[in-house]
């Protein structure tokens, strides 16, 4: 995630598991901020908000996004396999003004 990181001028990180979360916002892969508990959703997850530095990647510019091929529970995962799922969702105006979401289970 590092080198996603690098490449973006805010990422915000949530994670929540056993009735704990915590938020942390970085600037690039540099901290701005302390790990702070946050309202736990049910389960266990975590969230990751991305926004690319126009300055380094230009404007309009997005993550390429291989959805079909993506491995929700890896071999390194000890976890028992449970209702995992993503969601991409594109907040960048396009000209017809709309919001995409794309989820995958």
């Amino acid at each position: 995630m590092a080198a996603v990181m690098a490449l973006c001028g805010r990422v915000v990180v949530e994670e929540w598991q056993d009735g704990h979360a915590f938020r942390q916002e970085f600037a690039g892969i540099r901290p701005r901020s302390v790990p702070e508990p946050i309202d736990a959703l049910p389960g266990s997850g975590i969230r990751v908000a991305f926004a690319l530095d126009p300055e380094y990647v230009g404007h309009g510019m997005a993550f390429p996004a291989d959805l079909e091929h993506l491995d929700l529970h890896g071999s390194d995962c000890v976890e028992p396999e449970g209702p995992g799922r993503v969601i991409v969702r594109d907040l960048r105006v396009t000209n017809s003004a709309q919001k995409q979401e794309v989820v995958y289970r």
